[in-house]
């Protein structure tokens, strides 16, 4: 098969990756540079991941989790195929389609040196294999490439995956300290340098050139953008599938994702690292085993102790926001009112959440004035929303705010709603005032001397109420009258010289709180200004205002609810 870069690709490998449909993937940036994708349920069938990071030479470096011995071994074939996107298979050597789809790790950099924000230094690079190692055709060294790096390390691991698909017969990736093949790179320090390639076991054939991606880490545990990470180097305790895994290694944190690699070769037979079982991260450790090509030679997946290389990530974002939508009102009388409302937004995560967008599902997409907030920061938008004939006729309309964002560290498209209800009233309130007089002895005659008895009536023959606590009712006593401060009704429903009633509401009134005089020559504005206490029993010349500020609400329907406010007077 004539040789191609990893870029390329023949038109049916095109075509069938057009077919495939994306694998369900958790993707999580750890920074600008570096992202990892848990993909659920990888098979033999090559399927594209779509980076959240975006790249110029991304480099890619996959792991492979072996659920149960009893499944066949597989490797993990890499092409990235475009700037946007790269895709995946499953196979056996010798392009094997015999495989048991299961979960896979891969981790995307950007090619260079980079710095998290912990401190963690980490180099991205690729190079070119062009010659293969395995037991048959030979451990040589001269077939691994040296590592030229442009950054320098006190203690550092490397991870890296055979990233191009230039031959379809698979082959893994080898790493040395360039000396022997059982050596671990910088074996004895970062001085000793290391040596990458790829071998196939014990096949009996070479692979066409494929381009390896290998990723250099500061071995240490970092905390970066929410992120535990860690990166160092097993005991050399991990053992075959065929043996009795998993072989278990302590690390830091309960991690959600690792890519690892064999530091060297012990096993003459050739062999690497997969995650082993159904929690491969539990808490504090590193669980995996050492596979083997089962195509040529010894097939029993038995293997004596490596070293193994990784890199672990533990994602603490908690991406999160709230909704509050509010509006001045809640009742609306007509078509074409304009209702005016309002949308306060809180990023209540720990990270930042970018692409916000908020929409009305009565108003349509709403304009914010940010796009993006950090952890804890807020923001108000605003809409206005004018009802419609369709409203009138339900009686309600009902809106419904939702919005989305998109966290940059740490999977997850966080989302918040409300909801808001206009309903359908007959109008505003309307409130109408009446002042009769009459004899307060049945058959009596306004004569001078005599007593009368003013009523002052409210009535709201409107259909909404009035906001509570705003009614305030005061009357100028007429200047022929003195107000009798005793009794008015000498025994009857009234205890003192003002009497309140009402009628279809919810309103209360007493003296003094809410009934009072007032002998202020100014009209009062306010209950307040009613502090007038006359002498109990007399007539009192002094009163010049009746004053009244019910309590509570006065609804608008039929029949008009009212309130009435009573006092006596006697003619001069």
């Amino acid at each position: 098969m004539p040789e191609r870069s990893g870029i390329l690709q023949s038109s049916a490998a095109v075509f069938l990756a057009m077919l495939a449909p994306s694998l369900h993937a958790e993707a999580q940036r750890v920074s600008p540079n570096l992202e990892y994708h848990i993909l659920a349920n990888a098979g033999y069938a090559w399927t594209p991941v779509t980076y959240r990071n975006t790249y110029t030479a991304p480099v890619i470096v996959c792991s492979y989790v072996l659920a149960t011995n009893a499944n066949p071994p597989a490797t993990i074939r890499v092409d990235p195929v475009s700037a946007s996107q790269f895709r995946i298979r499953v196979q056996q050597f010798e392009d094997d389609p015999n495989v048991a789809p299961s979960t896979v790790y891969c981790l995307v950099s950007e090619t260079g040196v980079f710095t998290l924000p912990g401190g963690m230094t980490y180099e991205a690079l690729t190079v070119l294999s062009d010659e293969t190692s395995g037991s048959a055709v030979g451990w040589q060294q001269s077939r691994l490439e040296p590592l030229s790096l442009s950054a320098s390390f006190s203690d550092p691991v490397l991870i890296g995956q055979v990233m191009s698909y230039n031959d379809p017969r698979a082959s893994v990736f080898h790493a040395t300290d360039c000396e022997r093949r059982q050596n671990p790179p910088f074996e004895t320090g970062f001085a000793d340098g290391a040596c990458v390639g790829k071998h196939v076991g014990m096949i009996n054939t070479t692979r066409a050139s494929e381009t390896l991606g290998v990723i250099v880490i500061e071995t240490g545990t970092v905390t970066a953008n929410n992120f535990t990470i860690q990166a160092g180097r097993t005991g050399n305790n991990v053992a075959g599938v065929g043996n009795a895994p998993p072989y278990s290694n302590t690390v830091s944190s309960d991690y959600d994702v690792g890519m690892a690699s064999m530091a060297g070769e012990n096993g003459g037979n050739g062999g690497w690292w997969v995650f082993y079982g159904a929690d491969p991260l539990p808490p504090g450790q590193i669980r995996g085993a050492i596979e083997e090509e089962v195509t040529a030679g010894d097939t029993s997946r038995g293997h004596i102790n490596e070293q193994v290389d990784y890199w672990l990530f533990d994602d603490n974002n908690t991406p999160d926001l709230s909704l509050d939508k509010t509006a001045p009102t809640s009742t609306f009388a007509a078509a074409g009112e304009d209702v005016v409302f309002s949308f306060d937004i809180e990023n209540t995560g720990n990270t930042a959440v970018t692409a916000l967008a908020l929409s009305d599902d009565q108003i349509g997409p709403v304009t914010c004035p940010e796009t993006a907030l950090a952890a804890g920061e807020t923001m108000t938008c605003s809409a206005s929303y004018t009802t419609t004939l369709g409203d009138v006729a339900d009686g309600s309309v009902t809106n419904i705010a939702t919005l989305t964002g998109d966290s940059f560290y740490g999977a997850g498209a966080p989302s918040a709603s409300d909801t808001w209800t206009l309903t359908l009233g007959a109008g505003p309130s309307d409130l109408v005032v009446e002042k009769t007089v009459r004899p307060h002895m049945p058959g009596g005659y306004a004569l001078p001397g005599e007593d009368v008895i003013y009523t002052l009536t409210v009535t709201n023959r409107g259909s909404a109420s009035p906001d509570d606590g705003t009614l305030f009712l005061v009357d100028a006593v007429p200047d022929e009258v003195s107000v009798f401060t005793g009794d008015m009704d000498d025994g009857g429903p009234a205890t003192g010289p003002l009497y309140f009633e009402e009628s279809g509401t919810a309103l209360i009134a007493s003296e003094p709180a809410e009934l009072a005089m007032s002998n202020s020559p100014i009209r009062p504005s306010t209950i307040a200004e009613c502090t007038y206490t006359p002498i109990p029993g007399v007539y009192d010349p002094s009163v010049t205002f009746i004053c009244a500020a019910p309590q509570g609400t006065m609804p608008g329907n039929t029949p008009d609810p009212s309130f009435s406010v009573s006092f006596r007077a006697q003619l001069k």
